[in-house]
Order: structure tokens, then C-alpha cells, then sequence
């Protein structure tokens, strides 16, 4: 991920997706911004992958307002969500 941010509506910047047609990963695709909402977003979460990493570091820090300082993390499972705003 490139950036992101939001609380109840997210937007994130990816560096890469990759377009899944009949259930398979086939192309990569540019994808410069994708947004929606994250309680509805998880509820159309329908796959999680058996891959998962976190990455943290000491110097990255949340930039919320509310929430300035707080050290944050990155990684996960990857996700398939269906419906989701892309740009």
C-alpha cells in the first residue's frame, strides 16, 4: 500500500492489484485509489487467503488527528471484497 487513511469511509492507494476473472488472478491491473466503507466493506469480504505478515516499524505513526502518534502496523491476509469503489 502506497497510503491510505479514513475512519468510517477508508481510501487506500495500492502499488498493484491484479483482476480475478472466473475465480482465478489474471492480469494485473491500475488501480489508483479505492475507497468504501468499512462495516459494509467487511460484511463482502468473501475469501481470505492462508498467506499472512505483519510489518511494523518504531517510526511509523498514525496520522489521525485523534489518534496522532499511535504506532501503527501493516500486513495481514490478503482479502477479496466485492464491491468496492475503485478508481
Amino acid at each position: 500500500i502506497n497510503g491510505g487513511g479514513g475512519m468510517r469511509i477508508f481510501t487506500i492507494a495500492p502499488r498493484i492489484c491484479y483482476k480475478i476473472e472466473n475465480g482465478k488472478i489474471t492480469k494485473p491491473i491500475n488501480v489508483s485509489v479505492i475507497t468504501g466503507d468499512v462495516i459494509d466493506s467487511m460484511n463482502k469480504i468473501d475469501a481470505i487467503s492462508k498467506d499472512f505478515e505483519i510489518v511494523t516499524s518504531l517510526s511509523a505513526l498514525c496520522g489521525k488527528p485523534d489518534q496522532f502518534g499511535l504506532r501503527v502496523g501493516l500486513g495481514g491476509p490478503y482479502i477479496r471484497i466485492k464491491g468496492l469503489k475503485i478508481n
